[in-house]
């Protein structure tokens, strides 16, 4: 096995440990936006230990949002798109 050949397959695996790595977080951030949208939905109040993340709150805030729109029957007349 040639240099170039080496660097080249470890530069392949280094890229593909990056996209596992991205995934592994993206699929973090999603699991935190979803429960705090479950805590929203369902009328809980917020956990306070994850607050502060911005993932978790964003989606408690857009769970609030769909839970009032429920309970009020909410319809949007004016809707943009």
């Amino acid at each position: 096995m040639t240099l170039n050949i080496s660097l080249e397959i470890e530069q392949q695996q280094r890229i593909e440990n990056d996209l596992i790595a991205v995934e592994a977080r993206i699929d973090r951030e999603t699991d935190i936006h979803s429960e705090g949208k479950f805590d929203g939905v369902i009328g809980s109040e917020p956990n306070p230990d994850m607050w502060s993340n911005l993932n978790y709150r964003s989606g408690y805030l857009s769970g609030v949002a769909e839970f009032y729109d429920k309970k009020y029957q909410t319809v949007f007349t004016d809707e943009p798109f």
